[in-house]
């Protein structure tokens, strides 16, 4: 009879000690699920400003990635803004998509020697903008060029330490956001100095564009580049060839890459190299 009980109290005990188990390790697998969701949150802060489209006044904000010391230092930051494509949002670059595994703005910069601050906007006044071309996109990058940019660094230098001269500033953008790129080349030579065109060719008259380029005393440095197995590369290579006149332009293609947010990241890991230099 003893040994009966003795044998119960055994299973029952051992039964507890399962128990607890489980449920230790559904809590490590949610709390790991958690760090997973908020990646990137750590070093990323928002940029909140308004603009008015149509006459509607819309309340916006931009993800940013802050450099690890930006907290602890007194010093003055570079700045990239980068803009995403079609149907993406401001947050790909800063937390990735659930569909791509790409590294992120944070992974990015481990080894940069001088991190800089990433801002990432977006240029639909809101989500119901998205459509299902990417054609209903570009009066919006055009628009972005030549009138929200410049809201988007005002409230950059009011929030952060920045610096005030172009020698400090780069543009940067992905698909319809490189033909957004494109556009603040032609718009705000005056306000960046650094550019990054990822997989697009510029669409505009590139005849107009390098006599624009030919009569302004201001340098600029640009980086045209599309994967190799994208179709955005034919157009991206006749743009850097009808720029080959000026200095600091080059073209990189990423071999294997295809249109997408891989092949983008590692187009702007080729790039960076190049920007505030």
């Amino acid at each position: 009879m003893i040994n009966r009980k003795l044998k119960i109290i055994v299973v029952i005990f051992l039964g507890i000690v399962g128990v607890i188990l489980v449920m230790n390790q559904q809590h490590v697998v949610k709390n790991n699920n958690i760090k997973e969701e908020k990646r990137g949150s750590n070093d990323t802060d928002s940029l909140r400003y308004q603009t008015t489209y149509r006459g509607k006044t819309y309340q916006k904000s931009a993800p940013v990635y802050l450099p690890e010391d930006y907290h602890s230092s007194n010093k003055k930051y570079n700045v990239l803004i980068l803009m995403h494509g079609w149907s993406m949002t401001d947050e790909d670059f800063t937390a990735g998509r659930a569909d791509d595994k790409a590294p992120i703005i944070a992974d990015l910069m481990k080894n940069e020697k001088t991190p800089f601050i990433v801002v990432t906007p977006t240029y639909y006044p809101n989500r119901s903008f998205v459509t299902n071309s990417w054609d209903d996109d570009r009066p919006l990058n055009e628009r972005f060029s030549k009138v929200e940019v410049t809201e988007v660094l005002k409230a950059i230098k009011a929030k952060y330490r920045v610096y005030d001269s172009r020698d400090h500033y780069a543009f940067a953008g992905f698909s319809m956001g490189s033909v957004t790129t494109w556009d603040v080349l032609e718009n705000q030579l005056d306000k960046f100095r650094y550019f990054q065109m990822m997989a697009s060719g510029y669409d505009g008259d590139m005849v107009a564009l390098r006599q624009r380029l030919q009569q302004s005393d201001l340098s600029f440095d640009a980086t045209i580049s599309a994967g190799s197995n994208d179709s955005t590369i034919y157009g991206a290579r006749d743009s850097a060839r009808s720029l080959q006149e000026f200095k600091n332009v080059r073209l990189f293609t990423d071999r294997g890459g295809e249109h997408n947010l891989p092949s983008a990241m590692r187009q702007l890991k080729y790039g960076m190299t190049y920007f505030f230099k």
